[in-house]
């Protein structure tokens, strides 16, 4: 059985085609291999072009980074001193940052840019969470919000203070638009395409059309897939729908990754290559159908022709025509058809090699296009300032650019020969070796800081950032020993700081003054001093003006002050400046005090009210020793007022009494004697009454003696009882060993009586009268009608009548002022007491209450000697004045005939005259008397005065002083002085005097009143 076939035709057809295939098979392994190394080729330049794109990447984040860590240790951000003006102009140098600023470790923004707003709240963002909780570098990844509302990937640093605390971060906005720009200034090749995503997959920048893709998400893509895949030239569909060939690398940012990745389109590098491969590919089966077409038609014609055929398809195809061209001539004599036709195939193969050159041409220019980023990348490794380099695990480096030794000062050599001990300080040994160790374990990104020494014996501070892959160290390292020696000094300059703030608070807290200062235009309290506590009852706070109505200042009618009525509110709110207002301040206990206040306002330089300062004082003393000493000086006024009244009173009353008892004396048995001895107790009521209003005045002359207060009220009991009527019951409580009082008797028992006949007069019912002795050391005085310090023994004068309101309790030292009906209270009484207790050293105090009665105290000094034995009460003798010769001085003539006539009445002989020189003159003459009675207060020559003339001329005879008491205080005890007569005065009075002429000078006292 034969299987070759037997015709010319299938023979031939099948010699051709046989013969065509290993063509067409060399052709398509050709083309098989020629793809798989191009795309080898492209896959490999997108894992360098994304390698160098990273890095740049790298390199702006790390600039940022590091621009975040040194604003963070700056006083601007961490004390808010100017920190916007700083924050302007670092950002007017950094271009692909949209924002910069600062966030309070409650949430709040505090420093930003005056472009930007202020006081966002911003602790809901997880990276800025993150950065002040973990107290590292963070990032936000995709982010479109405020203070920008362009795409930016934003940035934190926490911001860490001298006690160690966290008091913030910096953040910082990088745009995504500046980073698509960056790339696209990298020119990437003609349908490449760059994609930088997050780890979340959000595209962050696309080169092209990256206004279209930001923000994005990668989502189920193929291209999602490639992340975190090893390897280069991985082929995947764009989000575009283009397929490219794609080389990746990552950039560490804080915790987390960007991924940059580099599509290449395979179709540019194919583009040549399929045109060949179809080409040629066409030319084979095109011959292979004329092969068999000739060897099916047989014959010349049907071989000829085809070749003629085919020549032509093959020019057309060599020239690149749309269509087959003209009919091509006949062969040139000579040349066979089958040589014009390998003559058309040579022209075919020629124009493939110029196809081939054209593509390798292509293929150069890419790879020059790679060359000339590694030469950046290579002159970035030239002129960088940080100190590039890769080592090994075994701590030696094997590569490093310039900047190690311009740095350090060592040569290459020497680095290459040094492990990293040599270069280290020794003392960071530790450091270097844990970094090692995590890079080992597989932490992806190391940073760290230690000493590097220098060729010169300095050392330099060095800032590390460490990666390792495949057994080796990848690092830079940047000089912060500027920084760290600025840090110290700022560091320095805070402590020092610190002790000044120290120092101004010791000060601050021993001022007598409460300070505090509080912030415009917010009024929030931001310092107070230790008495400003004290002062306030509490720490003052305040966040904001409505917090200072919880502050305690009240109106005089008890109403709160309104806040924006406080000082510190006025003074940072309206710029006023107050200096000592009074105010008052009710405590937490309800406790009232009286502050002096002063508030201004702390300008900026600029103008504007940065703070306010509010000092205060405790004034409540002041105003209490003020309400003193304007009583003392209304009652020393009225004093002095009734003192000059009472002395012309006296005059009038010595002219009206004696008359009258002359006229008395007269009409002896007529029915008009009742008249006269009428007008003489009005008289008599009214020079009693001039006696209490000296005794306010405290012009009476006294004569304190040491006294047995016991005695007295012993004394004075069976009185009492008799005065008092039944209705009330007296009740002396008397100690035992009571000191005696140095005090004037008579005096006291006028004020005794007042102060029993005031309890009388509150109890219309009836009621009891305690009256109680004891002994009283007295500390200080509060008030000014108090004793002053030292011993004293009391009497005290207790009632259970109606007691006193507290607007009446604190009148009843006011002379004149008194609750009883018309006619049946002088007002005097307790100021009468008032006055005798000061003259003589002591002092008086009144408690009532409403239904509680009242107790009165008088306070008298103690005696350091014992009292005398009474002696004969002399005031009962009336000696014989008859006959006396008397010499009457007196400038008022009402007064001195009134006394001429009591002494005639009494049958003396008298002398008057109206002034000193005419009774001088008379005694100058030779004349003399037996006694002088002169006025005290006379015009020219006071009644002293002339009776010291008097006695240096009549040294034997009598001299004796009249005196309406007015300036009693002047006389002084003088052992020759016959006697002091009070006027008015009575005949009885006048005759004891002018009868008893000679003895011991004493003061004759009023007859008691009727």
């Amino acid at each position: 059985m034969r299987l070759w076939p037997r015709t010319l035709k299938v023979r031939l057809a099948l010699l051709i085609a046989m013969a065509s295939l290993p063509i067409i098979a060399m052709l398509v392994y050709g083309d098989i291999v020629d793809r798989q190394q191009r795309l080898q080729d492209v896959g490999a330049q997108a894992q360098r072009l994304a390698g160098l794109l990273g890095e740049q990447l790298e390199t702006n984040i790390e600039a940022a980074r590091t621009l975040l860590i040194t604003v963070s240790r700056t006083r601007a951000v961490l004390a808010d001193e100017g920190c916007s003006a700083f924050l302007d102009s670092l950002l007017a140098s950094f271009p692909n940052l949209t924002s910069l600023g600062a966030v309070s470790a409650d949430g709040f923004s505090y420093c930003t840019p005056r472009q930007q707003p202020n006081s966002i709240y911003l602790l809901d963002r997880p990276y800025i969470r993150d950065a002040i909780d973990r107290r590292e570098f963070t990032t936000s990844g995709y982010n479109v919000g405020p203070p920008s509302a362009a795409p930016t990937l934003d940035l934190a640093y926490p911001i860490v203070g001298t006690d160690e605390a966290v008091h913030g971060a910096v953040i910082a906005a990088f745009s995504l638009a500046g980073i698509a720009a960056r790339i696209g200034e990298t020119d990437p090749p003609v349908g490449s395409a760059v994609v930088l995503v997050d780890d979340r997959g959000t595209i962050l920048a696309r080169v092209p059309d990256h206004p279209n893709w930001v923000g994005k998400s990668l989502g189920g893509t193929a291209l999602a897939a490639l992340i975190g895949s090893p390897g280069e030239g991985m082929a995947a569909d764009d989000v575009d729908g283009v397929a490219r060939s794609w080389g990746m690398s990552e950039v560490v940012v804080g915790p987390e990754k960007l991924h940059l990745l580099v599509g290449l389109s395979p179709a540019q590098a194919f583009e040549n290559a399929n045109r060949i491969f179809w080409l040629s590919l066409a030319v084979a089966l095109l011959g292979l159908s004329a092969a068999v077409g000739v060897g099916m038609a047989g014959a010349e014609g049907t071989v000829l022709r085809p070749l003629r055929s085919l020549q032509r398809r093959i020019e057309y195809l060599q020239r690149g025509q749309p269509g087959p061209g003209p009919e091509p001539p006949a062969a040139p004599q000579g040349i066979t058809e089958i040589a014009a036709l390998g003559n058309s195939f040579e022209r075919l193969f020629e124009a493939l090699s110029a196809r081939e050159t054209e593509l390798r041409r292509v293929s150069g220019e890419l790879e020059r296009t790679v060359l000339a980023r590694t030469r950046e990348r290579d002159r970035i490794w030239q002129v960088s300032e940080d100190l590039l380099g890769v080592g090994n695990f075994e701590g030696y480096f094997i590569s490093f650019n310039p900047a190690w030794t311009r740095l350090l000062g060592w040569s290459e050599d020497e680095i290459r020969r040094m492990h990293v001990s040599e270069l280290r300080h020794p003392d960071d040994a530790a450091i270097g070796i844990e970094g090692r160790r995590r890079l080992a374990e597989g932490v992806p990104t190391v940073r760290m800081e230690n000493r590097f020494r220098c060729k010169d014996g300095s050392v330099r501070w060095i800032y590390w950032t460490m990666t390792a892959e495949r057994g080796r160290i990848y690092l830079i390292g940047r000089d912060v020993t500027a920084d760290k020696a600025a840090a110290e000094a700022l560091h320095r300059a805070e402590e020092q700081a610190r002790q000044a703030q120290a120092r101004l608070q010791t000060v601050l807290d021993h001022l007598p003054v409460g300070v505090f200062v509080a912030e415009a235009p917010s009024a929030r309290i931001i310092y107070f001093n230790r008495e400003a506590v004290r002062l306030h009852g509490s720490s003052p706070t305040a966040a904001k003006i409505d917090d200072y109505a919880a502050h305690g200042l009240i109106h005089a009618d008890g109403t709160l002050f309104a806040p924006e009525e406080y000082p510190i509110v006025r003074a940072v709110t309206r710029r006023e400046i107050l200096e000592r207002v009074r105010h008052r301040l009710r405590w937490p206990d309800g406790r009232i005090i009286h502050l002096a206040i002063s508030a201004a306002p702390i300008l900026d330089a600029d103008g504007t009210v940065a703070f306010g300062v509010v000092s205060f004082e405790d004034i409540s003393q002041e105003l209490a020793a003020e309400e003193r000493l304007l009583r003392a000086q209304r009652m020393e006024a009225v004093g002095q007022l009734t003192g000059g009244v009472a002395h012309d009173f006296n005059n009038l009353l010595t002219a009206v009494m004696g008359n009258i008892e002359l006229l008395g004396q007269r009409l002896k048995d007529s029915p008009d004697r009742k008249l006269v001895d009428n007008a003489l107790r009005a008289a008599t009521r009214g020079a009693l009454l001039t006696t209490q209003l000296l005794a306010f005045s405290r012009r009476q002359r006294l004569e304190p003696k040491p006294l047995d207060v016991n005695g007295l009220v012993q004394g004075m009991a069976g009185m009492l009882h008799g005065t008092l009527g039944g209705l009330v019951q007296v009740e002396p409580r008397l100690k035992a060993d009571v000191w005696p009082a140095l005090a004037d008797q008579t005096q006291i028992e006028m004020v005794i009586l007042n102060l029993v006949l005031n309890a009388r007069d509150a109890m219309p019912l009836g009621g009891s009268i305690v009256i109680e002795t004891e002994n009283t050391d007295v500390a200080s005085s509060e008030s000014a009608e108090g004793p002053p310090p030292g011993s004293h023994v009391t009497v005290t004068v207790t009632d259970s009548g109606t007691g006193m309101p507290p607007d009446v309790l604190a009148r009843v030292f006011e002379p004149f002022f008194t609750t009883k009906e018309p006619g049946k209270g002088s007002g005097l009484g307790l100021p009468q007491a008032l006055g005798v207790l000061k003259q003589l050293g002591g002092g008086i105090a009144v408690r009532s209450r409403p239904g509680s009665g009242t107790s009165v105290t008088i306070y008298l000094p103690r005696s350091s000697e014992r009292p005398a034995a009474s002696a004969a009460d002399r005031a009962g003798l009336r000696p014989a004045a008859a006959n006396r010769r008397v010499l009457v001085i007196d400038d008022d003539r009402d007064v001195r005939q009134a006394t001429v006539a009591m002494l005639h009445s009494l049958d003396c002989v008298v002398e008057e005259f109206a002034g000193a020189a005419e009774a001088l003159a008379w005694l100058s003459s030779g004349n003399s008397a037996d006694i002088a009675l002169i006025d005290f207060a006379m015009p020219g020559m006071n009644g002293l005065d002339l009776a010291q003339r008097i006695h240096g001329l009549r040294p034997d005879m009598a001299v004796a002083i009249i005196t309406g008491y007015a300036d009693a205080d002047r006389l002084p005890a003088i052992d020759w002085l016959a006697g002091i007569l009070r006027k008015p005065f009575s005949v009885e009075e006048l005759a004891r005097l002018v009868g008893g002429s000679g003895e011991q000078a004493r003061i004759i006292p009023l007859r008691p009143s009727a």
